[in-house]
């Protein structure tokens, strides 16, 4: 710190806020110290010298300490490889904020208080690709880095529902699926239809997501996987039906498939006394030997 006034002659010491600071005397203007830890806030500079001791009285005798911001958080802390996108970052003393970087690419915050920076995240610089970068917040005095913070996303893409496309659920919902894709991380929801479902199963590759599906009215949905680097979706990914699931393990020949007359879509299976009607949808694999129908009723074996 530099201390610039008069009659510096015979200084016998500085001090800051009543704390003594190391000094040299570079002329009988001008004073070199070295400002000793402190808590925040304003300090008194005082010079003592033989002719007695400066004070609040004397022009820019104020130093004032100020806290070295800290980041406890980011909100959002991930985003398109295209920025655009506003976080938050959340932590103490940031008031004094007044630049942000996101890896090499630095902006200026849109709002900062002592509890939050609120910025808007540049363009990711170089290839587009997944990539974590630290964010640096500058002050006038300094600068703090939160290493890694931030994740750069590409936007999802989706492929294929399990067990197979297009899945056929019930309107009760609650059937666990499977959506098959990449770039699947951070993935905050996906939509059946116009049906949000927010609790989300990510795999650690990103190229998963486990859910169990919403109530929905019947017909066909889109699906739609958010993320916060985009969205994708897959038209017609899951057709809903006013159907029940029959699915056993039979050691059956197709033979022993009736088809009934006169009923569009419809067969019967019998299991010892008990027939089976089953409407569409209705299939038949010998070599899994899986019998898979839709509405099915128990009757009597005539």
């Amino acid at each position: 710190v530099v201390i610039r006034g008069t009659n510096f002659v015979g200084v016998s010491g500085v001090s800051f806020g009543g704390t003594a600071a190391t000094f040299t005397v570079d002329s009988s203007t001008q004073i070199t110290a070295t400002a000793p830890a402190h808590a925040a806030g304003e300090a008194i500079v005082r010079v003592a010298a033989g002719g007695g001791t400066t004070g609040l009285s004397d022009p820019g005798a104020a130093y004032t300490y100020v806290a070295a911001p800290a980041i406890t958080k980011i909100v959002l802390p991930a985003g398109p490889i295209d920025g655009g996108n506003v976080v938050n970052i959340v932590g103490n003393n940031l008031a004094a904020v007044n630049m942000v970087a996101f890896g090499d690419r630095t902006v200026a915050p849109t709002t900062a208080t002592d509890t939050t920076v609120t910025v808007t995240v540049p363009a990711l610089l170089g290839l587009p690709q997944d990539q974590s970068v630290s964010v640096t917040l500058y002050v006038p005095l300094g600068s703090v880095a939160f290493v890694d913070a931030y994740q750069y996303l590409l936007p999802p893409v989706f492929r294929a529902v399990d067990p197979v496309v297009p899945v056929v659920g019930r309107p009760a919902g609650d059937e666990q699926v499977v959506l098959h894709g990449f770039h699947f991380f951070h993935a905050g929801e996906v939509i059946f239809g116009a049906t949000s479902v927010t609790d989300l199963l990510v795999s650690a590759d990103g190229r998963t997501i486990t859910l169990r599906t919403p109530a929905h009215g019947e017909g066909k949905v889109n699906l739609t996987v958010k993320t916060p680097g985009g969205a994708d979706h897959l038209p017609d990914g899951v057709r809903i039906r006013l159907t029940v699931y029959l699915a056993i393990e039979l050691c059956i020949r197709p033979s022993g498939l009736e088809r009934l007359s006169g009923t569009e879509g419809a067969a019967a299976l019998f299991l010892g006394e008990t027939r089976l009607l089953c409407v569409s949808p209705l299939e038949w694999s010998s070599r899994l030997k899986l019998w898979r129908a839709g509405f099915c009723a128990a009757l009597p074996r005539p």
